[in-house]
Parts: C-alpha cells; sequence; structure tokens
C-alpha cells in the first residue's frame, strides 16, 4: 500500500477507534486490543523516512489523548524501524528484493507471524516503557500473549475485510 488517501483514511479510523472505544473496553480490565499500527504494516519498505514521521506523529497524536508521555510515539516509531526484521522468516521464500516486499501480497500465513510479531513487540515496548523493570515483564507474558492474540484476531478481520476487498 502507499501512502495516499486511503491509508490517511485507514490511519484515521483505526487511531479514532481505538482513541475511543479500545482504551476504553478493558476485557477483564487488563486486554487492549492494539490496532493504531496496522495502517504502517501494511505499507511496503520503500519509504522509510517518511514512514518514521507519520509514525512518530501518530504517536504523538496518540501520547496527547492518553497522556502517556512519549510512550506511545517511541513505540511506534521503534516498530516501523525494525518491521523488516518481521520478515525475515520467510524472507527466502520470495527471492526479491527487500525494498520491494509488499505485506498486502503475503499469504495468510506469513500474514500471521508478520503481524503477530509486530503486535506482540508493540505491547513488549508498550509494557517496558510504561514499568521500565524487566521483572514486571516476565510476570506479565500470558499477558501479552493473550493480548497479541485479541489483537491479532482484530486486525486478521480488518485485513480480510477491508484490504483483500479493496485489492481484489
Amino acid at each position: 500500500m502507499k501512502i495516499n488517501f486511503r491509508f490517511f483514511l485507514l490511519l484515521f479510523l483505526l487511531v479514532f477507534i481505538q482513541l475511543l472505544w479500545y482504551n476504553h473496553l478493558k476485557l477483564y480490565g487488563r486486554f487492549v486490543p492494539i490496532i493504531y499500527i496496522y495502517p504502517f504494516l501494511i505499507l511496503s519498505f520503500s519509504q522509510n523516512n517518511l514512514q518514521l514521521i507519520l509514525a512518530f506523529i501518530t504517536g504523538i497524536f496518540l501520547d496527547i489523548f492518553l497522556h502517556t508521555g512519549g510512550i506511545f510515539a517511541a513505540v511506534t516509531v521503534f516498530i516501523i524501524y525494525i518491521r523488516r526484521l518481521f520478515t525475515i522468516p520467510f524472507l527466502h521464500q520470495n527471492r526479491r528484493n527487500e525494498e520491494q516486499i509488499n505485506p498486502l501480497l503475503f499469504s495468510f500465513n506469513n500474514k500471521i507471524i508478520y503481524y503477530g510479531l509486530a503486535i506482540f513487540f508493540t505491547i513488549l515496548f508498550l509494557n517496558l516503557l510504561e514499568s521500565f523493570s524487566f521483572s514486571y515483564v516476565f510476570y506479565k507474558v500470558p499477558l501479552f500473549i493473550i493480548n497479541t492474540l485479541l489483537s491479532l484476531i482484530i486486525i486478521i478481520f480488518i485485513d480480510y475485510l477491508f484490504i483483500n476487498k479493496i485489492n481484489g
């Protein structure tokens, strides 16, 4: 996907849903789905500087409304910066240049791996920055896994419902 009007519409919609609904919908008081990262995950890997700037602006926007002091900006920029690493498990199958890889063209299994790793590390880094303690993180690993699965189900649903219908 390119950075165009459809990208900005999807980004605005998911950030709006994240702010107004998912951050107040805490399942069992603990599980908050992370869906705002999805528009950045479906972008191609070619325009990395522009993507980092948009990720920072999105993260700052979330930080302003959630009063988190820069945590979302740091996590969003970091995930966008390292997201190429999440394609390494299936990069050898495509045998194409890394710049030409489009996450929208991944197979279903590869999308689950790619989205799952990105969501898991997003949740892990969010909690690391919030707690500043590794012992706290190891205590919460089951929470991270359940939160990742919940977010992954929602993102796969969004991917199937909107993106695959638009792309054909």
